[in-house]
């Protein structure tokens, strides 16, 4: 099964950035050992990526979260954030980006 490799690394300057379409539980992501995420969105520009995903269900997380979000910089090499979210959380992320992109 494909993955995401851990090091963090720059991505050329192409035509083509952003979304990458992906096919849920197509491509893995272990941010940490064990802790397996169906990614369902890969946004990759030179500077950083972001990882969308589902907690797997051999995840432990996945007992209370619903979702994981990371940011990581390629310039640094560093993730800069990454989380999960329950349910709850997630909407009110939802919530407050529509808000955001309505504003």
């Amino acid at each position: 099964m494909p993955r995401i490799q851990n090091e963090v690394k720059k991505y050329k300057e192409s035509k083509v950035v952003g979304h990458k379409n992906i096919v849920f539980d197509e491509l893995i992501y272990e941010p940490v050992k064990g802790e397996k995420i169906n990614v369902v969105s890969w946004v990759r520009y030179p500077s950083y990526d972001f990882i969308f995903g589902c907690p797997a269900k051999d995840n432990p997380m996945s007992k209370n979260e619903v979702a994981f979000f990371q940011f990581r910089d390629t310039r640094t090499k560093e993730v800069k954030q990454g989380f999960y979210l329950d349910k709850t959380e997630l909407d009110e992320m939802i919530d407050g980006f529509s808000k955001i992109k309505n504003y």
